[in-house]
């Protein structure tokens, strides 16, 4: 091989090796960054889901404990549970009718005996009603809680507590509560993109996570998919980041699930694999044009120093023929003697494509800069939105509590007037 030749290979290969090697190091640092970002930003995303989910579940579970420790329903419950009538029993209904205005939230208020048997009902049509073939019942659970219930394959949300007086139970309260609120929560897209999505879901019958809320119908849901096998496993209280995954609908994602213990239920969050790997796609976009930049002008380069480089040594071999006859007195080229001027060359050569690297280089660290903030502006509106979901709350306790206490004075009157009466007759 001539030594032109071997000059152009041997730059060659010392110039796209480095350089092909550093772009693949720097595109898999950006790739396992971006990973990082997208599972990091799914992860408080998750968090904060699964937290406002829970609060919502205190919440309901918090109501129905004060409905069912006011004194006054206590006390006519009480009536008619030792005097089972039809006018005691309207009495405690109109009670649970009066409760029923200012909760906005809960659909229906009824009492239910120790058996599970409605008695009572805002609804009138459910009076009679036999519950006790609910799994609380037949766990024989004593205490306030919050559950769904299947009824004709539509999921409802119930809370319920016992009523005590003198420390035994004579009953149940139990509410029928609106989901919206939950559903807004579950089906809020913010900091999600395009694909993103979170899914709720409990225990099935058969096993299988039964959805409450998720984007897409049941008939749909593939279930031997990764994330509804990681659905399952949040439900019975293991989270876990898969990475990548195939969710319901068979499409790759990026996904975050956790355990919901107010129900219990499971949480996942995802996004679709394509949409988290788009920046990584620019930037390999940039790296392959600035990669054939660099091939071209290594190219371009190395014919030029080749030529540069062999142009002396053929002179240098015209001179030796020229000597080996005879010929001693041979004038040297200055170029030969003064090579300072290609090295220089080839040292402003490789600053271009440092140079061309570094700008690779800021360009990345820009956009995962950009991002960042982005994730920040998003996290913060996550709180805001926290923060004024709780505001809301304590302003709905503050009502109850107000409400508590007027029905307190409401029975204390009654208690008067009926003494003021009693007083009247025997006078």
């Amino acid at each position: 091989m001539k030594i032109r030749n071997k000059l152009i290979t041997y730059f060659l290969i010392v110039l796209i090796v480095p350089t092909t090697v550093l772009s693949f190091v720097l595109l898999r640092n950006s790739q396992i960054n971006l990973e990082n970002e997208i599972t990091s930003n799914l992860e408080i995303t998750a968090s904060n889901r699964k937290n406002q989910i829970e609060q919502f579940f205190r919440n309901n579970t918090d109501i129905v404990k004060v409905i069912a420790g006011r004194s006054v329903l206590k006390t006519e419950f009480a009536k008619y549970a030792g005097n089972p009538n039809e006018e005691q029993r309207n009495v405690v209904s109109g009670l649970l009718d009066d409760t029923l205005v200012s909760l906005p939230s809960i659909k229906e208020l009824s009492l239910l005996d120790t058996s599970g048997i409605i008695v009572a009902s805002s609804d009138r049509k459910i009076i009679g009603k036999d519950l006790n073939k609910e799994k609380y019942f037949i766990e024989k659970r004593i205490k306030a809680e919050s559950y769904f219930s299947d009824e004709k394959g539509v999921l409802s949300l119930y809370g319920i507590a016992p009523v005590s007086v003198g420390g035994k139970v004579i009953g149940f309260v139990r509410s029928l509560v609106s989901t919206n609120v939950l559903e807004e929560i579950v089906k809020d897209k913010t900091g999600l993109g395009k694909t993103g999505e979170v899914s709720f879901a409990i225990q099935g019958t058969d096993g299988n996570p039964r959805f409450v809320f998720k984007g897409t119908s049941e008939s749909q849901v593939l279930f031997n998919s990764d994330l509804t096998i990681s659905l399952r496993e949040a439900i019975d209280g293991k989270e876990k980041i898969i990475n990548p995954g195939i969710d319901y609908r068979g499409v790759k994602v990026i996904a975050v699930t956790k355990h919901i213990e107010n129900v219990p239920g499971g949480l996942v969050t995802e996004i679709d694999q394509s949409e988290a790997n788009a920046p990584l796609v620019n930037v390999l976009i940039a790296d392959m044009a600035v990669s054939l930049f660099g091939l071209l002008l290594a190219v371009l380069i190395a014919l030029f120093l080749a030529n540069d480089f062999s142009g002396p040594i053929k002179e240098l071999s015209d001179i030796t023929q020229k000597i080996s006859k005879d010929n001693l007195i041979v004038p040297f080229p200055k170029e030969m003697l003064e090579s300072q001027d290609e090295i220089g060359a080839l040292s402003v050569n490789f600053k271009m494509m440092i140079d061309n690297l570094s700008h690779v280089y800021r360009d990345m660290e820009e956009k995962v800069a950009h991002r960042t903030e982005d994730i920040e502006e998003r996290n913060k509106k996550l709180e805001e939105s926290e923060a004024s979901l709780k505001t809301a709350l304590a302003e709905t306790e503050r009502i109850n509590k107000l409400m508590v206490g007027r029905e307190l004075k409401m029975s204390e009157m009654k208690k008067q007037i009926e003494e003021l009466e009693a007083k009247i007759k025997m006078s």
